[in-house]
């Protein structure tokens, strides 16, 4: 095979990450070797001139890798080597776009690209969901509480399964996947947690009257969209060798950016958000345009947002997390905080605007107590009396 037909092989080989390991090693010579810059350089011309043409596109892993090995090594005093960096830097460049611009023309419909990927924040009407429901590409929806252990959903790239009553898990069939981004939003009703296991490792827990929305395409920024609470294990991740790949959770009013922590996040609408750290280090970032100064957290603070003011704090961390644990905390918070996180795990309605907001209450109380049990322990702490008329409560002070 000649020379120049020998290296369009193996770059087509490469673009498909179908290289052997000899074929690797001789791929690299060619790109170290300044006497094939002219059949490189046509190699090029031919990629951009054919980008409208139906070929496998370059994994982008690949692409960021080659323009990040290229670009930041040293180049050593030799004009032919400096001329040659230059060259090889442009074709590097060009892989990258060309891998982004094929990508998006030969992208199946349904299919998004990472650079479109968008979260629905969005309210959920959690009120007429009755079991935890998976929804995969805003179309496909599966009852969990339905369906048997094991697979639940397949398809060329990803597999979903539920390994246990009240968890499922994503993962990947192959260790190199073409970055798209299917989306999916997995909603928690009232009186339920759920655990999830994403593709990357990470393992959220979300608390009653949540959801979080995310895709597959876990491949360089990790981002996901959380609507209520969720604790969340994030599993340390390096896509270019020795750079980390951060991990994102954007809520309504923050976006939280770790690499490898553990932390819990509230999000209920029309409460007091806070980010509380467990272990490692996130940098907390507002999104209101008033707030706009980042935040980073070290293990034991707490970042809250109370009137488009933020507050960091040292707290009982594991207070923040015991709903982890199956227990109700109240430290100090008025009656109609008690009664909002009673009404989501109860699956109750109350009229707030009769609530007394004058006294603060404290305690631990299991969740597995029954509403009625709890609203007796709240009389005799206080004077507040309360009534039950079906699944509304009501005070009458």
């Amino acid at each position: 095979m000649q020379k120049k037909e020998r290296i369009y092989y193996l770059f087509s080989q490469f673009r498909k990450s179908q290289l052997s390991v000899t074929e690797l090693a001789e791929w690299k010579l060619v790109l170290e070797d300044p006497t094939t810059e002219n059949v490189l350089n046509d190699l090029m011309e031919d990629l951009w001139n054919n980008a409208n043409d139906d070929i496998a596109p370059l994994d982008i892993e690949n692409a960021q890798f080659i323009y990040q090995r290229v670009v930041l090594q040293k180049q050593n005093s030799s004009r032919q080597k400096i001329l040659y960096l230059k060259w090889i830097a442009a074709a590097a460049i060009l892989l990258i776009v060309g891998a982004i611009g094929f990508y998006t023309l030969t992208i199946p419909k349904g299919h998004l690209t990472k650079k479109d990927a968008v979260f629905s924040l969005e309210p959920t009407d959690y009120t007429t969901v009755d079991q935890p429901i998976l929804y995969i590409e805003g179309n496909k929806k599966i009852k969990l509480d339905d369906v048997a252990l094991g697979k639940i959903y397949e398809d060329n790239a990803f597999v979903v399964s539920k390994i246990k009553e009240g968890a499922v898990e994503y993962k990947a069939k192959f260790q190199n996947i073409s970055s798209r981004a299917i989306q999916y939003k997995l909603i928690v009703p009232r009186k339920r947690t759920y655990e999830i296991c994403l593709s990357d490792g990470t393992k959220v827990q979300l608390n009653a009257e949540s959801s979080i929305s995310f895709s597959d395409a876990f491949r360089f920024d990790r981002i996901v969209a959380l609507d209520g609470e969720g604790y969340f294990d994030v599993t340390h991740k390096e896509y270019l060798r020795s750079k980390p790949s951060p991990f994102s959770v954007k809520t309504e009013k923050q976006k939280v950016t770790v690499l490898g922590t553990a932390f819990n996040m509230r999000a209920y609408r029309k409460e007091t958000e806070s980010t509380t750290l467990l272990r490692g280090k996130v940098l907390v970032e507002p999104l209101a345009e008033k707030t706009s100064q980042k935040h980073e957290l070290v293990p034991g603070q707490q970042l809250k947002f109370e009137n488009n003011t933020i507050f960091v704090n040292r707290v009982d961390v594991d207070r923040s997390i015991s709903w982890l644990d199956g227990d109700f905390y109240f430290n100090g918070i008025r009656l109609d905080q008690v009664m909002r996180e009673l009404s989501r795990w109860y699956d109750i309605d109350v009229d707030y605007k009769s609530l007394p907001n004058t006294k603060k209450f404290y305690g631990k109380i299991r969740r597995t107590s029954s509403i009625e049990e709890i609203l007796v322990a709240i009389e005799s702490t206080s004077d507040v009396k309360l009534i039950m008329k079906g699944r509304r409560i009501m005070s009458l002070n």
